[in-house]
């Protein structure tokens, strides 16, 4: 999870780092900072960090509680949340309050081995479009739309269409592009 004002985060936090406390203590140290890129866990009404499979997480971000930040600590923020489910309660929760988000409502696929750097490019420019180049959040939406739209046809049609487990990365960039949401 980034928060970032420039190109350069303000503040990284990742794994054991990606806390609830750790984002208010950032927070509060860069009030200029009004972005947040977050990559990790959704569930319909909370964003929670990456950790080992045996560990429970505690939301980070959520959308009534109990616990996380909630959206009224995040009115003017924008966050753009690569993570399954978090635009589907969340979102909505966090545009109430005059939050905007740029996310997905279904399950984020990311498939293994064939199209992680294409997947990378992807929802690493999605954030760069509206966090760093300052596009508006349809903009961005349209961009990945398109984006995904081009690494579907790519792995259905295209130079890899050929290459082992390239159908189920087209579907994976389907189920990611028909998953987009902004508010």
């Amino acid at each position: 999870m980034n928060l970032s004002a420039t190109y350069a985060p303000a503040a990284h936090l990742a794994g054991s780092d990606a806390t609830e406390a750790n984002l208010r203590h950032a927070m509060t140290s860069h009030p200029e900072v009004r972005c947040i890129a977050f990559y990790g866990h959704g569930e319909l009404d909370n964003l929670r960090a990456y950790t080992e499979p045996s560990q429970a997480s505690a939301a980070i971000i959520h959308a009534t509680g109990p616990g996380g930040v909630l959206p009224k600590h995040l009115v003017g923020f924008k966050l753009y949340a690569v993570a399954c489910h978090a635009g589907t309660i969340l979102g909505k929760a966090l545009a109430d309050t005059g939050c905007e988000f740029v996310g997905y409502m279904r399950q984020f696929w990311v498939p293994f081995g064939l199209g992680n750097h294409e997947f990378r490019d992807v929802v690493n420019g999605g954030c760069a479009r509206w966090l760093m180049m300052k596009k508006g959040k349809k903009e961005v939406y349209y961009w990945l739309y398109v984006a995904w739209d081009d690494l579907i046809d790519r792995f259905t049609f295209g130079e890899q269409l050929n290459e082992e487990e390239a159908f189920n990365t087209a579907v994976a960039c389907l189920q990611n592009r028909n998953g987009l949401c902004v508010y």
